[in-house]
């Protein structure tokens, strides 16, 4: 399968290169939450995020949808 390679996800060497160089993150004031450069905004955004998590299904429920 040469010249056909997949993305194999985040280009990590890049990222490493941007970390050392301190590159701020791309932000758009008109889409974004919140500015990822400024600490204060990162902090007072995760302080009040609400987590929400999928609940869990009941053995009879999972087990029922395998054998009808």
């Amino acid at each position: 399968m040469t010249g056909s390679k997949k993305n194999l996800g985040t280009d990590w060497e890049r990222v490493k290169q941007e970390a050392v160089a301190d590159v701020p993150v791309l932000y758009d004031a008109e889409t974004d939450l919140y500015d990822p450069n400024d600490a204060e905004q990162v902090a007072d955004f995760f302080a009040k995020a609400k987590v929400v998590r999928k609940p869990r299904r009941t053995k009879d429920k999972s087990t029922k949808d395998l054998h009808p």
